[in-house]
């Protein structure tokens, strides 16, 4: 809804701002890097979907490390895992 900003660490972890007020971090996950791209994207509504993260916006983060990551909002963990299979993203 563009009242919030994700700011990738480069101890990995994701820190979501919204005005001045840090509101969450996302811990970073180990010795996988730091997170060198952040994207969002919104969240489609659809009738069909259920569980905690409905609803949410989707957040993706990408690194030197060639790991694409997309993480729950609800339980602040990573929810799916690429790899790019041929060096940083």
């Amino acid at each position: 809804d563009g009242t919030r900003i994700a700011v990738g660490r480069e101890n990995g972890d994701i820190e979501i701002w919204r005005e001045w007020h840090c509101e969450l971090v996302i811990p970073g996950y180990g010795d996988k890097g730091s997170v060198y791209r952040v994207l969002w994207l919104p969240r489609v509504s659809n009738e069909e979907e259920k569980g905690s993260s409905a609803g949410f916006p989707r957040l993706f983060t990408a690194g030197l490390n060639g790991r694409l990551v997309e993480y729950d909002l609800h339980s602040l963990k990573p929810k799916e895992g690429l790899s790019s299979y041929g060096g940083g993203i």
